[in-house]
């Protein structure tokens, strides 16, 4: 059995669960959860917090972190495509992260990507994401408890599939001319406030 360091805030993020354990729909947990959580932007409550609060991953990494709003705060910044590229990815992610960033083909990409229809369109439009990754200012945590893996100056918490075929867009428009690739794009970063 896994033992984590659980943070009081992090169960405070905790979606509820109906008798068969399925979760709230976002929107119940969101109306619920909002104000005491006001801090935290939307987007990474319903991409991490509500899908990912029970997650191995997570909760190994993350949830002994100290959410309040004095202790945490995320900021949407832009960042080149090279910054993204030099992103830690954790172990348990990375042969996922590598595969979806081998792809030097559009066809290829296509054939093996899980894309639906609305996502590659954005893609296609934009050149970007439509929901901005989350990243972890890995230097604004200087003390972690042993077993966590975070590492480097930042890290990759959520957006591994978009990431990865950023990086494969990358190689496609050396190769293909994909015109529409953007050269920066919007992220979530996580920096701790209470150093």
């Amino acid at each position: 059995m896994n033992y984590y360091h659980i943070s009081y805030s992090w169960l405070n993020l905790f979606p509820n669960k109906d008798m068969n354990g399925n979760l709230e729909p976002f929107e119940s947990y969101y109306n619920r959860k909002k104000k005491c959580l006001s801090h935290i932007p939307e987007e990474v409550l319903i991409q991490w917090f509500h899908p990912l609060h029970n997650d191995s991953i997570s909760l190994r990494n993350y949830a002994w972190i100290s959410y309040e709003k004095e202790d945490i705060q995320f900021n949407l910044e832009e960042w080149s495509n090279e910054q993204i590229q030099r992103l830690n990815i954790i172990s348990d992610g990375i042969d996922y992260y590598e595969s979806l960033s081998s792809h030097n083909s559009f066809e290829n990409l296509k054939k093996i990507v899980p894309f639906r229809n609305d996502d590659l369109n954005y893609w296609l439009k934009y050149g970007t994401w439509s929901v901005s990754p989350i990243i972890l200012d890995c230097n604004s945590f200087p003390q972690k408890p042993n077993g966590v893996e975070i590492k480097g100056n930042y890290q990759l918490i959520e957006g591994h599939t978009r990431t990865g075929i950023l990086n494969s867009f990358i190689k496609i428009k050396m190769n293909e001319g994909f015109t529409t690739l953007k050269e920066t794009h919007k992220v979530w970063v996580m920096k701790n406030n209470s150093k």
